[in-house]
């Protein structure tokens, strides 16, 4: 396992990567369709746009960490 210290540093340094590329969409563009999303997807459920994908799936990996919080050792 690395030191805490250096784990700090790269959880520091990520976020403010993905701070910076949240910043850089208006909310207009965050409302558009997700580039894993197809075209014809997108038509019918306008829903499935990039702010969507992203807090689904962050809400997935999140439920996955209390999987394993709770998983016996």
């Amino acid at each position: 396992m690395p030191p805490a210290a250096d784990l700090t540093l790269a959880w520091n340094a990520i976020n403010q990567k993905l701070l910076a590329a949240f910043d850089s969409l208006t909310p207009a563009q965050w409302l558009e369709r997700h580039t894993s999303v197809s075209e014809e997807d997108f038509a019918k459920d306008p829903s499935r746009n990039r702010l969507a994908i992203l807090l689904s799936r962050t809400s997935h990996i999140a439920y996955h960490m209390g999987q394993a919080v709770l998983a016996p050792k």
